[in-house]
């Protein structure tokens, strides 16, 4: 069963299976318990190529960054810098007329522990040792003191005076334990993170695959308390150190908290309308929302980074140049303005698909670019599982196709092919249309398919031509086998069809078989045979049956053979032209010579494998057949060599040399049929005619 199973594949059958089955895959492979390691390495690799092929400039200039780098260090000395630092940025933004500011910074306290303790004692010596008037100037003097080293307060100020301030901290999970040890790990009092979940059900939220935090790390109250917002500022590191994508909403102590860029977009674009938030569906599937703008996030809130170059690519102006008024308004009105350390000192830097050290802010500002210009790259929706299922089935079968009609080796360039106008389709079409294909799948799919063929080829393929060969091989030319071969023209069932019928026979057969000893006769027989096989296969035709002295052959089956008459008639000639030699040598031996007589007609049969089940012959059934054979038995009558129908004439389309015999009835048909001598053909590269009982050449 198996065997006949694989008898009947070819190779677009090998290709279309193989390729269902890649359509199967490329589904499974997006889903989150189905990773296979290698695939993602590669993947990733050949996505940070399409970014580098694919450099350009942010879609717009909303966003500024002003930079703590190293003419910031050289001149404030030490870092963290001194309140009053940022408290005259945040005035000097506010003149400046910008509309958001974020800052992609942790502040800490300004004065350690140990210097509280400090300041709060000489308060407590003042006030219960010191009277009068010496004890207000001292408390004055400590206060004083204690404002240069803690300057909250000022920059507190600004901050709720300017209203649209964003402060960032970081999430912690349960992995980044065991990168900052558990024992430094405190948990800190009083967090401040805006949380978006006061409409949501809590068995909604504890459903949903999102990142969930342990614990956090944000400024310190007395500063990020200042403003309504804070967002988390984590930044998703793959496995080989790249950052390509950002946790949008992260899931603590059953809340969801947006990320920073999430709140600095949707300040900016407060005013401008459209929704903002985040919103479970009924399919229980987290939607994000920002300024009426649909966000792509994957199923566990990650949204893609869509790089723009190596670091530089916003505008970045020095914290120095801000204080000290060398910037110009225009820069800044109406914009939204991110601090944040650039300086490699701070250790702020990321790897990404461009450059292994971009500052953190320059990511922060990408991804809000990315949101108010809709500049996406993503995976997401079912339309391009679609069609990377569509195209891994369409190539299955071009190379199917391509592969069961040409030499297998031309699959090689045809893989290359197809390869190569896939992967310029995705890096300089789709790509830039934000949209992410597959490319490792498509052409292990394609490799796959080449192989499986490959096999296929030397082994099933191999297997049918013996099955062929050993079916035709003693009635056809090697040639039409060959080609059946090539062409797997296999479909030997019976059907109509158009072709040439021949039958000879020997003349006075029965009267030389009385001369001859039966093993001298069958040795000639043998012999005469042989050569009028010969004649037969030469011309293509196929030997039928041979019936004692007799022998039938057909010309245009199995293989279409569209100038089937001629050469059935050529064949005829070349039968008396091998034959003058045999029968020479007979004559020489003292043996009756073997003459004979042709008949050829040629119409519409019935041919294919007939029998019955346990034996079969491939053969020809209708009336042509006894035409052929019964105006054969005409030759001796009229002393000719090879009689033609009129139908045969027809077919040889005025290359027939003939004389007209007239019109006779056959035996066993009803209609009556119109007969020539044939004497003569001619082809496109020789003549044969039948000259004093010799064949002659003329051309």
């Amino acid at each position: 069963m198996f065997r006949k199973i694989l008898f009947k594949l070819d190779e677009f059958y090998i290709g279309l299976i193989l390729s269902l089955f890649f359509a199967v895959f490329v589904y499974l492979a997006e889903q989150p318990n189905f990773k296979i390691p290698f695939f993602d390495t590669i993947g990733l690799k050949i996505l940070d190529k399409k970014f580098e092929l694919n450099e350009g400039a942010p879609k717009g200039d909303e966003v500024v960054i002003v930079a703590l780098d190293q003419r910031s260090l050289d001149k404030f000395k030490k870092w963290p810098f001194k309140r009053q630092v940022f408290t005259q940025a945040m005035n000097e933004l506010s003149e400046l007329g910008a509309k958001v500011i974020g800052f992609d910074i942790i502040f800490t306290p300004e004065i350690d522990k140990d210097f509280s303790l400090v300041f709060d004692s000489l308060k407590s010596y003042a006030s219960e040792n010191i009277k009068d008037k010496k004890k207000e100037e001292l408390s004055n003097v400590v206060a004083s003191v204690e404002k240069q080293f803690h300057g909250d307060t000022d920059f507190n100020e600004a901050v709720k005076k300017f209203k649209n301030v964003v402060f960032g901290y970081t999430f912690l999970k349960h992995e980044d334990l065991f990168l900052v040890g558990v024992d430094s790990y405190e948990p800190q009092e009083g967090f401040k993170g805006t949380t978006l979940t006061q409409k949501f059900y809590l068995d909604d939220i504890k459903n949903l695959p999102l990142n969930d935090a342990i614990g956090f790390r944000q400024s310190i109250l007395s500063v990020s308390g200042s403003s309504d917002y804070s967002g988390f500022i984590n930044i998703e590191t793959d496995w080989d150190g790249v950052n390509r994508m950002i946790p949008l909403v992260y899931r603590y102590e059953e809340e969801l908290y947006p990320h920073f860029a999430f709140l600095v977009t949707s300040l900016f674009l407060k005013d401008k309308g459209g929704e903002t938030g985040i919103k479970i569906d009924e399919g229980k599937d987290l939607k994000v929302k920002i300024g009426g703008i649909d966000i792509p996030i994957d199923d566990q809130g990650y949204l893609r980074i869509n790089y723009y170059g190596p670091s530089g690519k916003f505008k970045t102006i020095s914290m120095v140049d801000l204080l000290d008024k060398k910037v110009k308004r225009k820069d800044f009105e109406g914009k939204i303005v991110l601090v944040g350390a650039v300086a490699s000192i701070l250790h702020d830097l990321k790897t990404t698909p461009f450059d292994p050290k971009t500052p953190g802010v320059e990511i922060h500002a990408t991804i809000i670019d990315n949101i108010l210009h809709k500049n996406f790259i993503s995976r997401s929706g079912a339309g391009i599982l679609l069609f990377e299922a569509l195209l891994a089935v369409l190539f299955g079968m071009i190379i199917g196709i391509v592969m069961k009609s040409l030499p297998l080796w031309t699959g090689v360039p045809l893989i290359g092919a197809l390869f190569v106008g896939y992967l310029g389709f995705d890096i300089f079409y789709v790509f830039p249309k934000g949209k992410i294909l597959i490319v490792l799948i498509p052409l292990i799919e394609m490799i796959t398919i080449y192989v499986a063929i490959g096999l296929f080829k030397f082994t099933v393929v191999e297997a049918r031509a013996k099955d062929i060969k050993s079916k035709f091989k003693h009635y056809v030319a090697d040639a039409v086998v060959d080609e059946m071969i090539e062409k797997e023209d296999l479909n030997l069932g019976m059907k109509r069809k158009n072709l040439t019928v021949l039958f000879s026979d020997i003349r006075d057969f029965t009267t030389i078989s009385e001369k001859l000893e039966p093993e001298v006769l069958e040795k000639l027989l043998n012999r005469h045979m042989t050569l009028l096989t010969e004649a037969i296969v030469e011309n293509r035709g196929t030997v039928d049956k041979f019936m004692g002295d007799a022998i039938m052959a057909i010309f245009g089956a199995p293989l279409d053979l569209p100038d089937h008459s001629y050469y059935a008639c050529r064949a005829a000639f070349r039968m008396l032209e091998k034959l003058r030699p045999f029968n020479k040598d007979l004559e020489e031996q003292g043996l009756p010579e073997f003459r004979i007589g042709v008949g050829i007609s040629t119409g519409e049969v019935l041919v294919g494998n007939m029998g019955s089940q346990q034996r079969f012959n491939y053969s020809v059934l209708g009336n042509e057949v006894n035409v052929a054979s019964r105006i054969e038995e005409l030759n001796k009558q009229f002393g000719t060599n090879i009689i033609i129908s009129s139908s045969t004439l027809d077919n040889l389309g005025g290359r027939g040399v003939v004389r007209d015999l007239g019109i006779v009835r056959v035996k066993g048909i009803e209609k009556e049929v119109k007969i020539f001598a044939l004497s003569g053909i001619m082809g496109p590269s020789e003549e044969l005619r039948f000259e004093d009982s010799k064949v002659v050449r003329l051309k």
